[in-house]
């Protein structure tokens, strides 16, 4: 546990001081591939004896009667710099860096999480619909006039 700051006293609708959980980083087949700092309010210590090694968060969290409900992300790039070592990676190589804040079903916040994905050990797949619009004022949606 560890006092929030400000960025994620603003995330997290929390005061400054407040005890916080921190998480840290992860492998796929043993090849470092992300550094992630989450950070949870103080209420969800229940997390810190959690075993997230063989159970998922989000099932953990359910268990506790809390459902990720809604989520919001910022992709960036950057280089590794500090991240290299934990990464085995030299300190130029590309990163994703996801930037996400998520809340539970009565809109509570639950998790505020900043992963550095080492670029080329990761993928990003992104699934989306397009509705067809009621009324646009958009120029590319315009149906052209006839002369």
């Amino acid at each position: 546990m560890q006092a929030a700051g400000q960025r994620v006293v603003d995330d997290l609708d929390l005061r400054v001081g407040d005890q916080v959980g921190v998480g840290g980083g992860y492998s796929l087949d043993d090849l470092p591939v992300a550094v992630e700092h989450a950070v949870f309010p103080a209420t969800l210590d229940a997390l810190l004896t959690a075993d997230l090694e063989t159970d998922s968060l989000h099932q953990t969290l359910r268990r506790l009667g809390l459902h990720p409900t809604l989520g919001s992300s910022v992709l960036t790039a950057r280089t590794a710099d500090q991240d290299a070592p934990e990464l085995d990676v030299d300190p130029t190589t590309p990163m994703l860096v996801e930037t996400r804040s998520i809340v539970d079903q009565h809109s509570n916040p639950l998790e505020f999480t900043v992963s550095s994905y080492a670029a080329h050990r990761y993928a990003l797949k992104v699934d989306f619909s397009v509705a067809a619009p009621s009324s646009s004022s958009h120029p590319a949606d315009a149906t052209p006039a006839t002369p």
